[in-house]
């Protein structure tokens, strides 16, 4: 898949945007690529947290080039932090995530503008996250039969 320098791109100046030849199958290298939908002249910014009694809540304002700012609000279990399902620091992360595919999905004007972070969502995260397994150089080869 090819990439190429965003000039309006909404998370800063010099970020990469992913760019698909076709919407079934890219021509260039013969692999299925997904279709990508454009989050276009949106800024998504990240306020800050609250913590409170039984979730964390995290705030996020999202402008359009010829709008005002929406407020999201999405939340995150305490439960999920104590029995290490999600990191503190990964949190903001995680819940950006989820906004952006929420205005993917609804052509930037999504429902609700509250949300919360269900297990799944956190399993999703996590398996897209995970570190890879390093190989050790001094692992034994495979035996090949001949």
């Amino acid at each position: 898949m090819e990439t190429q320098q965003s000039p309006a791109a909404p998370w800063g100046s010099g970020a990469l945007a992913p760019v698909c030849c076709s919407p079934d199958r890219d021509e260039n290298c013969g692999r299925a690529s997904r279709r990508f939908t454009v989050i276009s002249k949106v800024r998504i910014e990240f306020i800050g947290f609250e913590a409170k009694a039984l979730v964390r809540e995290y705030v996020f304002t999202v402008r359009e080039s010829a709008g005002d700012a929406r407020e999201f609000t999405l939340t995150i279990v305490n439960e999920a932090f104590q029995h290490q399902r999600v990191r503190y620091q990964d949190a903001p992360d995680v819940c950006s995530v989820k906004l952006r595919r929420e205005l993917e999905l609804f052509a930037n004007h999504p429902p609700t503008t509250h949300y919360r972070i269900s297990d799944a969502d956190l399993d999703e995260y996590r398996s897209a996250h995970a570190p890879r397994k390093a190989r050790s150089p001094f692992a034994r080869k495979p035996v090949e039969d001949f």
